[in-house]
Formats: C-alpha cells, sequence, structure tokens
C-alpha cells in the first residue's frame, strides 16, 4: 500500500492513461468476447484514474477525450461498456468543467444521450400510479389496458445501468450549463426525463426526479414541463408528480382522514389520522397513547392564556396612549 503513490506517478511518467485509450479504441468494436471485457475492465482503470490523478484529468481535458468515450458510447454493443464510457464522460464534466461541457455540446453528445431514454421508454408500461390505485387508460398500441399489480412486483420496472449512468451523465454536463440546458431542451429532454419518469420504477424515480427539479431551476424550461402530455395515458406532468406523491404514501403505509386533509404539515407524508376525536387514543413519536381530552384541554388553556396576555398589552398600550394624550391638553382654555 505504501508504495502506491509511486507506482501511480510511474504509471502517469510512462503516460499509461494514452495508452490505455488507445486500447480501448482499437478493440472498441472487436466481437471477441475476450475484447469485450479487455475494453471494461480498462474503461473502469480510466475511471479510477481520473478520480485519483489531477495529471490524468489534465490530460484527458487536453486530449479531447470526450469524443473518444462518446465514439465508444455510440458505436460499442456491450452495454456495460457504453454504461462506463457515460461515467467517464460525467466525471470528465463534473465540477461545473465548461471546457469538457462545450465539447460535449459541440460534439452532439446531449443529443446522443436521449435517444437511449427514448429507446428504453418506449417498450415500457406506465408504473407511476399503479401502486395507489390511481387508474388511467392506456393509448399506446400493444399495451394493455390492466396495468400490472404492484404488490406482484413493487420495484415495478427493471433498472438499467445504462439509463442511470445517463442521469448522472445529465446532472454534470448539462444542469448548471444555461446553453447545454437550452439544447436539452430543445432535444424534448424535458419530455424524454417526464416520460422516463411515468415508467420508472421506485429505485431510478428519486433519481428522475431530482434530476428534474434541478432542471426546472432554469425557469425557461418550465414551460416545457407543463406543455409535456403523457403519450401513453394523457397524464400531465403535475399529475404523474401527484401520482408520484401518492404511491409514497401507499408505500410508506401513510393514513389520512376521508376528506384527505393533510393535518400535519410538517410530516406531510406520515401519518394524518389527527386529530382525533375525544375518547380515541391517539400516539406520539414514542409509541405512548396520549390522553387527548388532557391535550384538548391544554391546548385549549394555552390558547386562552395567549390571548388573554395579548388583550392586556394591547389594553394597557391603549390607556398608555390616552393618558400621554390627556396630559398633554393645555391646561387654560
Amino acid at each position: 500500500v505504501h508504495n502506491a503513490p509511486k507506482v501511480q506517478s510511474e504509471f502517469e511518467r510512462q503516460q499509461g492513461e494514452s495508452r490505455i485509450v488507445a486500447l480501448v479504441l482499437r478493440y472498441s468494436l472487436s466481437e471477441m468476447a475476450e475484447h469485450k471485457s479487455l475494453v471494461f475492465n480498462l474503461l473502469i482503470l480510466l475511471n479510477k484514474c481520473l478520480i485519483n490523478s489531477l495529471l490524468v484529468r489534465s490530460f484527458m481535458e487536453e486530449s479531447n477525450a470526450v469524443q473518444a468515450f462518446l465514439y465508444i458510447f455510440q458505436r460499442s454493443d456491450n452495454e456495460e461498456s457504453r454504461a462506463q464510457a457515460v461515467r467517464l464522460i460525467s466525471a470528465l464534466c463534473s465540477g461545473g468543467n465548461r471546457k469538457c461541457q462545450r465539447q460535449l455540446s459541440a460534439l452532439g453528445g446531449i443529443a446522443e444521450l436521449i435517444k437511449p431514454v427514448r429507446n428504453y421508454v418506449q417498450s415500457r408500461a406506465p408504473v407511476v400510479g399503479a401502486k395507489a390505485g390511481v387508474k388511467f387508460q392506456l393509448l399506446e398500441v400493444g399495451q394493455s389496458e390492466e396495468v400490472q399489480d404492484p404488490l406482484e412486483n413493487p420495484y415495478g420496472n427493471d433498472v438499467s445501468i445504462m439509463v442511470v449512468a445517463i442521469l448522472d451523465c445529465l446532472g454534470k454536463a448539462v444542469v448548471g450549463n444555461r446553453v447545454n440546458e437550452t439544447e436539452f431542451a430543445e432535444r424534448e429532454g424535458v419530455d424524454a426525463l417526464l416520460d422516463l419518469l411515468e415508467i420508472s420504477s421506485f429505485v431510478v424515480r428519486i433519481q428522475v426526479l431530482r434530476l428534474i427539479s434541478d432542471m426546472l431551476q432554469n425557469q425557461m424550461l418550465v414551460a416545457y414541463a407543463n406543455a409535456w402530455r403523457s403519450c401513453s395515458s394523457l397524464r400531465s406532468a403535475a399529475q404523474v408528480l401527484c401520482h408520484c406523491w401518492l404511491d409514497e404514501e401507499v408505500r410508506l403505509d401513510s393514513q389520512r382522514r376521508e376528506n384527505g386533509v393533510i393535518c400535519d404539515v410538517w410530516n406531510p407524508l406520515g401519518n394524518q389520522k389527527w386529530p382525533v376525536e375525544d375518547g380515541e387514543e391517539r400516539k406520539d413519536l414514542d409509541g405512548d397513547v396520549v390522553n387527548t381530552k388532557a391535550l384538548t384541554s391544554a391546548t385549549n388553556s394555552n390558547t386562552a392564556n395567549m390571548k388573554s396576555m395579548t388583550v392586556t398589552k394591547l389594553a394597557t398600550a391603549i390607556l398608555a396612549g390616552r393618558n400621554s394624550t390627556q396630559s398633554n391638553l393645555p391646561t387654560d382654555i
């Protein structure tokens, strides 16, 4: 372990990163399983070198390594290698690296990142709202109108490592860069994210929601979200977000009163059965039963004390003002 810095320095002196990139490009289109495995492991090695060495990062920025990784992403038929290439692009564009972000935009990388998301969405049915029992009619040809029972598959659709890597790359390469955000919206990227949200499982849904939230910090992109309608269920973005909320309530076993009022604004996803009627049991955060009658009387007494104190202070202020006015009146008329 103590020789690790020396090995890394020797690796950098021998320009190991350039040799690895050359090997990756040489065997990226090979059909042999050994070569595919070699490319995958070399990309993992490059990712570790990129994270641990500023010299390797500087070399990749100056040598336009984004183009090489984007080429692997476009041409390789191995999904694992493509995901690793996207992770390398994400690492290069992280930290607000405007140079690599401009390179990605100039090479058409933003449009290329949207295409796999589109292809992933087309073959999957919507799952948002299914766990909460929301009924909606599917309009796509070839899809069944009956939504799969969420109790049979509580995680929804499968999770693609490619989609997860692309979401991370979009968060690093597009969010915060107004030029890239505008191009992303013009390429119908906001629509692709909302389509992905509608079919995403609980595991991926959080990441998609976080990315959409960061994107919509740019007020110019809000109009794209408002104009979106689902191609499968004709739901709006607001409806899909509300159905995500309902799914979370069901997943967390959150109960509410019949009229649906949120009683606890500090814990809106928590249990909403209170306030309860007199004589009913209510449990606090520790699980202990609270005497609701005593609690109600104590609340009323505190409210009454607060009102009485307020009235007293107000009356004192009025009397003080009246006395000062009377004392300022002239004594001889």
